[in-house]
């Protein structure tokens, strides 16, 4: 399994678990993506890593599951 130079996406990267596979995979050089509910939170993260790119959605509803990621993360790659 390769682990260098992939796009990434984790749910809940900002804290806990998400955030050491979210460090981990920075380091192994991939583009990480991380979602999640708190915007503060996530600000956090994006000040640690400026690399990282952010979102805050609520994945339990479809809209924001969908349409942000196509329209934002879309043009970046």
């Amino acid at each position: 399994m390769q682990l260098a130079n992939n796009k990434i996406l984790i749910t809940g990267g900002a804290s806990g678990i998400g955030l050491g596979l979210t460090e981990r995979f920075i380091q192994e050089n991939n583009t990480v993506i991380i979602c999640g509910r708190r915007e503060t939170v996530l600000k956090k993260v994006s000040e640690k890593f400026p690399q990282v790119i952010t979102k805050v959605c609520n994945l339990s509803i479809v809209k924001e599951r969908v349409e942000p990621f196509r329209l934002d993360f879309s043009q970046s790659f």
